[in-house]
């Protein structure tokens, strides 16, 4: 598959500094930045073929350099009733926090300082250094819930690297 550079017009021009991208199963592409989050949609025009991007900036909020983001699959999202997206960043002290991306569409839901709008979980062992994740039916992940968790429909399924394990975490939402 060839790659191709895309000729983008930054926000802030050669100042600008991404340091997340996280692909929304919408087709969007989100880019984070020290400062926001932006959407980046392509369009192409129906006569030449050509895809022109387009950055429109979300929220200015701080992103953390360790965030990712969890959505649910494709194959899910005809689902009646199904969780928004989730936004999860790890730290040196070995919790991470997770977020919601609120329902309303293309708005990212990012934690503020000095606001507490994250939930946080104390993990086990050493700290995360990397952090991905996904969310999908419960049902899927029945073999490494823990058995006193209460049933839930939807789960938070998270993989991290510790620099020697690469533990596995499945939560309820």
């Amino acid at each position: 598959w060839p790659f191709e550079p895309v000729d983008v017009q930054w926000p802030h021009g050669n100042f600008f500094r991404p340091q997340g991208l996280f692909c929304h199963p919408r087709g969007d592409l989100l880019i984070g930045s020290p400062f926001a989050v932006y959407r980046a949609r392509a369009s192409v025009n129906g006569s030449t073929g050509d895809s022109t991007w387009r950055l429109e900036e979300l929220e200015r909020r701080r992103l953390p350099g360790s965030a990712t983001a969890a959505c649910p699959s494709m194959s899910q999202l005809g689902t009646f009733v199904q969780p928004p997206c989730m936004f999860m960043s790890s730290n040196a002290e070995g919790t991470i926090s997770i977020w919601q991306q609120p329902a309303s569409p293309g708005v990212a839901k990012l934690p503020s300082a000095g606001v507490d709008e994250s939930q946080t979980l104390k993990m086990d062992g050493e700290p995360w250094s990397l952090l991905t994740g996904a969310i999908l039916k419960c049902e899927y992940v029945t073999s490494i819930l823990p058995s006193e968790e209460p049933v839930s429909e939807w789960c938070l399924l998270m993989a991290g690297w510790d620099g020697l394990l690469l533990p596995v975490a499945a939560v309820p939402l």
